[in-house]
């Protein structure tokens, strides 16, 4: 803005905006009146300058401020349109899952090489078609507790130690469902009856699972708390109409005393053999075992649970004129004890693997290291078969080890193989079976019972020897 001056009609001299028409101020002398428009001039400007500088530095941050609402904006436009697709995928994904499970996967045929493999570990190959699984029990003991899985079948024979934790969480990898189609006892032992009765703290496989028949032995020996707990629980489930129950001479029970097959689909039978001791009682509970043969195409796989020398050598007199078959698998009886796996019975039936369901070296039932499951009198007769012998734990310590692990014995009705969740090294070449040891005069263990000492020379009068020796 400029400032002026003019004379007025008085004589003075007024200083007036350029564009003014009354003067702001008058003077007398024209000079004075020149110096105040210039002050005048020059504060104009300066104001002039300030504002414009204001405006546009205000100017700025509104388009600054614009700028950002517009990139959050479209920032979170982006994000909701993300989720959007997210729900969208999410939704479309799980309706082609249900699609594909309900109404496409049960039409699909089994594959002849293992797609699921429960445990990351497991070393070697495990088969779909028909699956038989020597189960680490979750202790040190002795014990069996065998998952076999059969096409859509799922079978247990078994159930170890009364804490049915270890095999539960193993079998539920594979029970979808939790339904078993058939659980099978063997006998009234402990060290296989407990996890099917199981406990007030720890529920046993009869109050975990839906079953649809239940088989179990005919004969006990004695009458423990135990099997008192097993027969009034299995009674309650056969009242209230859950489970089917057969023993196994009602299996038999049909005109046919070799066998009782049961069809699992895809060419795989499930079959109760005959023994002498389903129809009348054993001095020995052991001879009560319920004995099963699991057969795919010119496959078979013998599981006899405990049975010992007299109940084998009825079974080798029945069967010996019967053209009893090879068997690909035979599951050590009585964990590998020295009174069962006799000599005629392993000639009948020519094992081509073994697995000994127990607890390595454990002293449990003996303090004599020769007798300690797996027997060497065990190892002595089933070395004259085959080298391909597995065992599931190791036992000479307070706490369980794997030896082979759960051992997963499968086949595809043209091939049998083996696969192990700790390794697949053979009995034979392990650590544990060719340590030496220290033990007493009369193959007692230097320090009893005292786990920790086995490999100890701690007493006076003891001698090394080989733990085992094969062949």
């Amino acid at each position: 803005m400029k400032y002026i001056v003019f004379k007025t009609s008085s004589g003075k001299y007024g200083v007036k905006k350029e564009d003014g028409v009354r003067a702001i101020k008058t003077f007398d002398d024209e000079k004075d009146a020149k110096e105040y428009a210039e002050k005048m001039t020059k504060k104009s400007n300066q104001n002039t300058k300030t504002n414009t500088k204001k405006n546009n530095s205000s100017k700025q941050n509104d388009d600054l401020i614009t700028k950002e609402v517009k990139k959050q904006t479209k920032k979170a436009k982006r994000k909701i349109k993300k989720f959007i697709i997210t729900i969208i995928i999410l939704l479309v994904a799980s309706l082609l899952s249900f699609v594909f499970y309900k109404y496409i996967y049960p039409m699909l045929p089994i594959s002849s090489s293992s797609s699921f493999n429960p445990s990351e570990a497991n070393i070697g190959t495990i088969y779909d078609d028909l699956q038989i699984h020597f189960m680490q029990i979750g202790n040190n003991k002795n014990g069996d507790a065998i998952y076999i899985k059969a096409g859509d079948n799922d079978i247990l024979i078994d159930a170890g130690a009364s804490d049915t934790t270890t095999i539960k969480n193993y079998m539920n990898k594979y029970v979808k469902d939790n339904k078993l189609e058939y659980v099978i006892v063997t006998h009234s032992d402990s060290d296989h009856l407990e996890g099917i009765v199981g406990t007030k703290s720890n529920p046993g496989i009869l109050d975990s699972y839906e079953i649809d028949t239940l088989i179990d032995f005919n004969y006990v020996v004695n009458e423990t708390q135990l099997y008192k707990n097993y027969i009034e629980k299995r009674n309650n489930l056969v009242s209230a109409n859950k489970i089917k129950h057969l023993t196994a001479s009602e299996c038999l029970d049909n005109g046919n005393k070799d066998e009782a097959s049961y069809d699992l689909g895809n060419g795989i039978s499930m079959n109760i053999l005959y023994n002498k001791y389903y129809f009348e009682p054993s001095k020995n509970n052991n001879d009560h075992s319920v004995i099963t043969l699991f057969k795919y195409n010119n496959h078979n796989f013998l599981l006899t649970g405990d049975l010992e020398e007299n109940g084998e050598k009825a079974f080798v007199e029945h069967y010996k004129n019967k053209n009893f078959p090879n068997v690909d698998l035979y599951k050590a009886g009585h964990h590998g004890s020295k009174t069962s796996s006799n000599a005629e019975f392993l000639s009948l039936i020519k094992p081509s693997i073994c697995v000994a369901s127990c607890s390595a070296g454990n002293p449990e039932y003996t303090n004599n290291y020769l007798n300690v499951f797996p027997t060497q009198d065990f190892i002595t007769r089933i070395s004259k078969y085959t080298d391909q012998v597995f065992a599931t734990s190791y036992g000479m310590d307070s706490e369980e080890k794997p030896l082979n692990g759960n051992v997963i014995v499968s086949c595809d009705g043209n091939s049998t193989a083996v696969a192990c969740s700790n390794n697949v090294t053979l009995l034979k070449d392990t650590e544990w079976f060719n340590s030496k040891i220290y033990v007493k005069e009369d193959n007692t263990f230097t320090s009893g019972k005292a786990k920790k000492d086995y490999f100890t020379k701690d007493t006076e009068g003891t001698k090394e020897v080989p733990f085992r020796i094969w062949g």
